[in-house]
C-alpha cells in the first residue's frame, strides 16, 4: 500500500471512526465502522481475486471523465444531503 492510500484511509477512519468514539456517539460509530467493515471486504475481494484485481477507486480512475465526474457529483450531494440531515 502506498504512502498516500494510508494516509487517506488514516484521515478517514479519524473522522468516521475515532471522533464518535472520542465522543461517545456509539450509534454513528458503530454504523462507520460496519461500512468500513463492508468496504474493506469488498476492496480485499476485487483487488485479490477478481479477474481484474483492482480496486472499487482504480474502477472509478478508469471510467471515461464524464461518469466519473458523474459519480462524485452524486456522492457529494448524498454526503451534502447527509449533513443536512445530521445538522437537524
Amino acid at each position: 500500500m502506498e504512502t498516500k492510500e494510508v494516509v487517506f484511509i488514516g484521515a478517514l477512519a479519524g473522522g468516521m471512526l475515532l471522533v464518535p468514539a472520542v465522543l461517545g456517539v456509539w450509534s454513528l460509530f458503530s454504523i462507520t465502522a460496519t461500512f468500513f467493515i463492508c468496504f474493506g471486504l469488498w476492496e480485499w475481494y476485487w483487488s485479490s481475486f477478481h479477474k481484474d484485481k483492482m480496486t472499487v477507486s482504480q474502477h472509478i480512475w478508469a471510467l471515461p471523465a464524464w461518469k466519473k465526474w458523474t459519480v462524485i457529483g452524486s456522492m457529494i450531494a448524498a454526503w451534502a444531503a447527509l449533513m443536512i440531515h445530521f445538522a437537524g
